[in-house]
């Protein structure tokens, strides 16, 4: 897309009027349906304020590739392009990282923790995460990731 187009969509894309304006912060984040892969069958929400939302959010930050969103370049690391970039076992043991960097970009997040394995071409992570707001509880995700898929095997 040239920059004169570029620059259309968003002068026509500032003079919209939103339809709901965002909630208050702390978690000022609107809605959330249920996706993790894809939608939820019936278009299911999330509460906002839970570590459920929180945990998809997270398990999309390491499946998105980073800079995808355009209004969040910084949002995302991209996992598959991180596997296919023909690593080494140990290297690929040390990809836990920079989970915890892309997951650290996310405001609600206070702390990030990954630890990482590698067996029969399976890289699997187990991501501690320590939200800012004290009223959403820690959790972990567990994680794995083949040449072919990505999976998020369990929110604990």
């Amino acid at each position: 897309m040239d920059a004169a187009t570029r620059a259309y969509i968003d002068t026509t894309i500032a003079g919209l009027e939103p339809l709901a304006r965002p909630a208050s912060p702390p978690l000022g984040y609107g809605r959330d349906l249920v996706c993790l892969d894809d939608f939820d069958a019936r278009f299911s929400e999330t509460d906002p304020a839970s570590f459920e939302t929180l945990a998809q959010d997270a398990y999309h930050a390491v499946i998105t590739e980073l800079g995808a969103i355009r209004d969040a370049e910084d949002f995302g690391l991209g996992i598959a392009r991180v596997l296919s970039a023909g690593r080494t076992p140990t290297e690929l043991v040390a990809v836990g990282g920079r989970v915890d960097q892309a997951l650290m970009t996310d405001d609600r997040i206070a702390r990030s923790t990954t630890t990482t394995s590698f067996a029969d071409e399976t890289l699997r992570l187990s991501t501690r995460i320590e939200p800012e707001d004290a009223a959403v509880r820690p959790f972990t995700l567990v994680m794995a990731f083949t040449t072919a898929a990505a999976f998020l095997e369990a929110v604990l």
